[in-house]
C-alpha cells in the first residue's frame, strides 16, 4: 500500500512528556501500528508554535495554514493519505477541510476525541488573562496566547457542513476525561452523512499510548 499517514496531535506538543503521560508514546504507537499495515511513509506534525515545531504562534489559523501546505504537497504528487486527527488536532483538521476544494487523494479521516464547543470555552476562556489551560501550555513549552479561542470554530458546525466524500470515522475513549464520549451520540442525532461514522472505544481515555488492540483495530477501520 503507497500510501501516507499524517498524525494530527493535540494543543500539547507531541514530544512532551510529565508527570502523567509521555506524549510521544501515543504518537509513536500509532506510527509503529501503520508501519506493520504498510504505510509506506508516517509524519507526525508539531503545529507551529509548539516547542518542537516551527516559531510562531499557535492557533487555528497558523495550525491550519500549515496543514494546508503538507495536504497540497501529497495531493500535487497524487499521493494517496490518510489523516488521523488526536483532539485539538481534529478541529485543525475539520476548518482545514471546510476551507478547502475536494481533496482528490485524501481517502480517511479519524478524529479522536474531539471537543464540544463548550468545553473549548471551558477549556481556553478569552476573557482572563489566568486560564490554566494557556498557562499549562505555556508551561510545556507552547507560544500561545490569551485570545486563542477567538480564532476557533466549532466541531458542530465542521461536521454539519461537512461536504467530501472521504470516509470520516469520530470516535472517543469510554474513559475519556478530555472530551465526552457522549458527544458521539448528540452528533449522530444531526449529522448523518453516509460517509462519517462513529465508534466509542471500551476502556481507554483520552490519551491511549500503550497497546489495545480494539483502539488499533478502530483507528485503521478493521472493526469501525
Amino acid at each position: 500500500m503507497e500510501k501516507t499517514l499524517l498524525l494530527l496531535p493535540g494543543s500539547t506538543d507531541p514530544n512532551h512528556k510529565d508527570s502523567k503521560h509521555d506524549y510521544s508514546k501515543r504518537y509513536r504507537l500509532v506510527s509503529d501500528e501503520a508501519l506493520k499495515r504498510g504505510y509506506k511513509s508516517i509524519e507526525i506534525i508539531s503545529w507551529i508554535g509548539q516547542n518542537s515545531g516551527q516559531n510562531g504562534i499557535m492557533n487555528l489559523d497558523t495550525a491550519s495554514n500549515y496543514l494546508k501546505i503538507k495536504m497540497i504537497d501529497l495531493e500535487n504528487g497524487g499521493t494517496p493519505y490518510d489523516i488521523f486527527a488526536f483532539s485539538w488536532g481534529a478541529n485543525v483538521c475539520l476548518k482545514t477541510l471546510f476551507d478547502i476544494e475536494e481533496p482528490n487523494y485524501l481517502q480517511r479521516t479519524v478524529l479522536w476525541g474531539i471537543d464540544e464547543y463548550w468545553r473549548m470555552v471551558k477549556y481556553f476562556d478569552p476573557y482572563t488573562d489566568t486560564c490554566e489551560t494557556i498557562i499549562g501550555l505555556k508551561k510545556k513549552g507552547a507560544s500561545i496566547k490569551s485570545d486563542f479561542l477567538t480564532y476557533e470554530f466549532s466541531n458542530e458546525f465542521l461536521l454539519c457542513n461537512y461536504r467530501h466524500k472521504n470516509k470520516v470515522l469520530v470516535a472517543f475513549g469510554e474513559n475519556d476525561d478530555k472530551s465526552s464520549p457522549a458527544f458521539a451520540d448528540y452528533l449522530k442525532s444531526f449529522v448523518t452523512k453516509s460517509n462519517i461514522s462513529y465508534h466509542i472505544v471500551a476502556e481507554v481515555g483520552h490519551v491511549v499510548s500503550e497497546y489495545n488492540e480494539e483502539y488499533l483495530n478502530c483507528l485503521f477501520g478493521d472493526k469501525c
